[in-house]
């Protein structure tokens, strides 16, 4: 691999040189989830979506459709000459230097008024994870550098802001979580992927900065979404019907016994009043 002059090269590592160097014979290779077909990229140990760890790699055609884009011709920085791509492609770039639980999603709410025009202003929403509230600490600061270089580029000013609280991982009480699943289990629920060694699911709740003070549990249970998966309209078309009634009737049930559990047990009881 060899780069333009005065063009970075990506960081190359044993989890993503496949597609860094599949290019040699001019067929691009994407990771491939083995156990629900899903592309994976950036390259990643476990399955975003089904969260297996069974990942290979498959031949695509490369063809793609191109959803924006915008290039500054003005201002260069020292190893990175213009033209080139700021803020969205620097984080994309960043991806291949975050850590294994690590996340960035964004959108842009406004690129401008008339299409050839530089705007005036041009705002985006990005969300940020990471696995705990100390490699958020860690995350962010990189993220709100890339836009720092985009608007030192481009002789703009930047304004960052909190739309939302910060919310810290989850905590869950081991004593309360395993009460849970045997009330859950006794309505039929299964946790099978607990037993696999698979990473928990991201999510983002308060509850999690609550789990923090308090002992706490968020368990998941599951409804017949008809192979989607949430944050997808057909989510939230199976979110009404008999499944999703019966799972709010089988949570509500385990949690009530689990908390009978942690009244009516002296050993969880005490150990939980004892904090």
């Amino acid at each position: 691999m060899s780069a333009a002059p005065g063009r970075p090269l990506p960081l190359v590592t044993d989890e993503n040189e496949f597609f860094w160097t599949s290019g040699a014979d001019d067929t691009l290779r994407l990771q491939e989830c083995k156990a629900c077909d899903a592309l994976i990229h950036p390259p990643a140990p476990v399955c975003r979506y089904c969260r297996s760890r069974d990942m290979g790699v498959r031949a695509v055609s490369g063809k793609a459709t191109l959803a924006g884009f915008t290039v500054n011709h003005r201002f260069s920085l020292p190893g990175l000459p213009a033209p080139y791509v700021v803020a969205q492609v620097a984080i994309g770039l960043l991806r291949q230097h975050l850590r294994f639980g690590d996340q960035v999603h964004g959108i842009v709410t406004k690129g401008g008024d008339a299409v050839n025009v530089v705007p005036k202003e041009a705002t985006g929403r990005f969300m940020v994870r990471s696995r705990s509230i100390d490699d958020l600490a860690v995350l962010r600061p990189r993220i709100e550098r890339c836009f720092e270089a985009g608007a030192l580029a481009t002789g703009t000013d930047l304004d960052v802001r909190d739309i939302s609280p910060r919310y810290s991982h989850l905590v869950s009480d081991v004593g309360l979580l395993a009460a849970w699943r045997d009330n859950a289990e006794q309505l039929g629920r299964r946790y099978g992927a607990d037993d696999g060694d698979r990473p928990p699911p991201t999510f983002s709740t308060d509850m999690a900065n609550v789990s923090l003070a308090v002992p706490s549990i968020h368990p998941l249970i599951g409804i017949d979404a008809h192979g989607a998966v949430n944050h997808q309209p057909e989510f939230a078309d199976a979110c009404v019907g008999p499944s999703a009634e019966q799972a709010i009737v089988d949570g509500a049930i385990a949690m009530a016994w689990t908390a009978i559990d942690a009244a009516t047990d002296p050993e969880l009881r005490d150990r939980l009043l004892a904090g």
